[in-house]
């Protein structure tokens, strides 16, 4: 029989299952939220919600499609490891881009305007760019950071709070360099 101090640890290791499925989806999601968006910039019969991406095309089209090709590589190099960051930035890719970017861009394509996400800034009283580049992110994290919570079990909470800083720090900068470089509004305010 074992002690209960290995019982407890026991109880706290990762689940042996395996989440390649999420990792999977998360890529699936984010080859459909970019194929539907390059079909939506190319066609120009809708316009793109996302001001940075918007802003891209603009200066030329073959920029779109690297950035989501290094979007797709940065996200297939950094799930490759069974571990709670794996898993959770599986969870936020597809959550914010791939169920709502994606499926956003497909309704659009399917029923017309207005957009899913345009509707839902119009119930929230935000704008649409304070929706897309704040609010969903957010609620995706914290959705994701639940989904991993179930899946692995007890989170090192330090290590999440210094990556979640950390991964803060770093999208706002990203976002402080399209305002800079490419005058895309992001302020949220």
């Amino acid at each position: 029989m074992a002690d209960t101090a290995t019982q407890r640890r026991r109880v706290n290791w990762p689940k042996a299952t395996s989440v390649d499925w999420l990792r999977g989806a998360a890529l699936a999601g984010l080859c459909l939220d970019a194929t539907t968006t390059l079909y939506i910039l190319t066609v120009g019969t809708y316009s793109e919600l996302n001001p940075i991406i918007s802003a891209f095309w603009s200066i030329d089209p073959a920029i779109v499609s690297g950035y989501f090709a290094v979007f797709f590589a940065v996200v297939w190099l950094a799930t490759r490891r069974r571990h709670w960051l794996s898993t959770t930035i599986s969870w936020v890719v597809l959550l914010v881009v791939g169920i709502s970017g994606g499926l956003n861009n497909i309704a659009l394509l399917l029923f017309g305007p207005p957009s899913l996400l345009s509707w839902l800034a119009t119930v929230v009283s935000v704008s649409k760019s304070t929706l897309l580049l704040f609010v969903l992110p957010s609620c995706g994290l914290a959705m994701a950071l639940l989904g991993t919570r179930l899946h692995h079990g007890r989170l090192p909470w330090g290590e999440v709070v210094a990556v979640v800083g950390s991964g803060t720090v770093g999208y706002l900068l990203y976002l402080s360099a399209a305002q800079l470089l490419l005058g895309v509004p992001t302020v949220a305010l």
